[in-house]
């Protein structure tokens, strides 16, 4: 919950928001937010990058939309709790594209 909420505050809240404040218009923004994100997954490999391209863009675009912070932590968190039960339990090669929750 904690990293969910960390990667949300700074990614979105702040990120997002710091460089429209700049003047950068919202698509470009959301676009560098998204990138810088899935550079911070680097380490997950090609998999992880691309998971981290889908899902930095949805609450990216989620978060300009309504500005809510807690709803994309709180999905983000429901994301990353689903990754490790199905890691724990099943073969982790198979565990691949996101799957966002159905209140998004």
């Amino acid at each position: 919950l904690s990293t969910a909420y960390r990667e949300e505050l700074f990614f979105r809240a702040y990120l997002l928001t710091r460089l429209e404040q700049l003047g950068l218009p919202a698509p470009i923004a959301l676009i560098l937010s998204t990138l810088l994100f899935a550079c911070g997954h680097l380490y997950q490999g090609f998999r992880g990058i691309i998971v981290a391209l889908i899902i930095g863009f949805y609450f990216g675009l989620f978060f300009q939309k309504r500005r809510n912070l807690h709803q994309i932590a709180l999905a983000h968190a429901f994301y990353n709790l689903n990754v490790l039960v199905l890691t724990i339990f099943t073969d982790s090669s198979l565990v691949i594209l996101p799957c966002p929750p159905p209140f998004l």
